[in-house]
């Protein structure tokens, strides 16, 4: 899951990535460069990424497939 996340990061920011800011950093700029429909769905991506990096419980195995394909849809769009 998070290399789906990267490759979305990637995707959106290409070699412009700042390494040093965070994922709630990047989810909030990305606000101005994409529909609202599209950031709804990163907010899904920020907030699964936090939870797979920072929470002491596994994320369910339905959940990662689904962070997976949805991170695959935006970098084929993008």
């Amino acid at each position: 899951m998070t290399a789906a996340y990267a490759s979305v990061r990637w995707s959106l920011d290409g070699r412009d990535h700042d390494r040093a800011e965070t994922h709630w950093e990047a989810f909030a700029r990305w606000q101005e460069q994409v529909d609202p429909d599209t950031f709804e769905t990163l907010q899904f991506l920020t907030e699964a990424y936090e939870r797979v990096s920072f929470a002491e419980t596994p994320v369910d195995r339905d959940t990662a497939e689904t962070v997976v394909a949805t991170a695959e849809s935006i970098v084929e769009d993008g």
